[in-house]
């Protein structure tokens, strides 16, 4: 069979929108193209093939069973009155190159609880929890040591009386695994309205209740017994003080994101705050911990 990967350049606030357009239109997959800044604030280090990413705007990359959905798009585009930054770029992908990509998602077993699986995969288990994750949107797809670590450390700790804040939710793999695992309450939060419209094409994947909001950590109510993180490690250090705020007495945060050579530094920032540190583990270059807000 030959499918269509159709991109389409536009700035990066018409997005999300037509993302949203392609997945009522029987969009198989998506991603999204956008240079990274390699000048951010986080200090990054980049090696990028320029002719790979737009010098301006994103691109919105849909595959579809049918060239047809041009018409379609091009009636939104007018309707919605947005103007592409370069024509329309159709390629044909076949049976074999859709294998060769899936063959890049692999079923992920965490630990005796729990398993990532692409969204195509038909699996059930009596003993694992699966969680399924479209890949192709980006955000995450579980395959990540710092994803796997904060996994393997949220099925270790979470309980049935949680009521957790998935801060950064990205694809929204570790608010899905907390829901699925048990957690009484889940929230996900993301400042990236991409990332925040694949965590709920995920989240209605996994037939899941989680309340996904576009904010920072900075403007979330309420309290919680668990705050789960993978995110940069000067995110994390500017956030230290709200997620201690937004803990009960005693609750758990688990972080992730963190390289070995960062550990320190974010030690050293939460301590500040008292936070004990329970646990550390380690894959590759990457660590996650455990701490436990500690009441003055």
């Amino acid at each position: 069979m030959i499918y269509f990967g159709i991109k389409f350049h536009l700035e990066k606030k018409n997005a999300e929108d037509l993302i949203q357009f392609f997945f009522k239109h029987d969009c198989l997959g998506c991603e999204v193209i956008e240079k990274p800044d390699i000048n951010d604030m986080y200090g990054e280090i980049y090696t990028l093939n320029e002719n790979d990413y737009p010098e301006k705007g994103v691109i919105v990359c849909g595959y579809f069973t049918s060239s047809d959905i041009i018409t379609l798009v091009n009636e939104y585009l007018q309707t919605k009155k947005i103007t592409l930054l370069s024509d329309i770029q159709i390629e044909r992908v076949t049976d074999a190159e859709c294998d060769t990509y899936k063959e890049h998602f692999k079923i992920i077993n965490i630990d005796e609880r729990l398993k990532v699986i692409p969204s195509w995969v038909e699996e059930t288990s009596q003993n694992q929890v699966i969680v399924k994750i479209l890949p192709g949107t980006g955000f995450g797809t579980g395959s990540h040591p710092s994803t796997k670590l904060a996994l393997t450390l949220l099925s270790k700790y979470i309980s049935t009386d949680d009521v957790v804040l998935d801060w950064g939710t990205g694809s929204g793999i570790l608010a899905i695994s907390a829901k699925k695992l048990g957690a009484k309450l889940v929230t996900a939060i993301d400042i990236d309205p991409l990332a925040l419209k694949n965590a709920k094409i995920n989240v209605d994947l996994n037939q899941v209740d989680i309340d996904c909001n576009l904010c920072s950590i900075e403007a979330v109510n309420g309290y919680y017994s668990l705050v789960i993180s993978n995110i940069v490690l000067q995110v994390l250090i500017n956030g230290t003080k709200d997620v201690y705020d937004r803990l009960r007495s005693n609750g758990i945060w688990i972080i992730s994101g963190i390289l070995e050579t960062e550990k320190d530094i974010l030690m050293t920032q939460i301590s500040r705050h008292n936070f004990k540190l329970i646990e550390l583990i380690f894959e590759d270059k990457w660590c996650s911990l455990v701490v436990r807000k500690e009441v003055e």
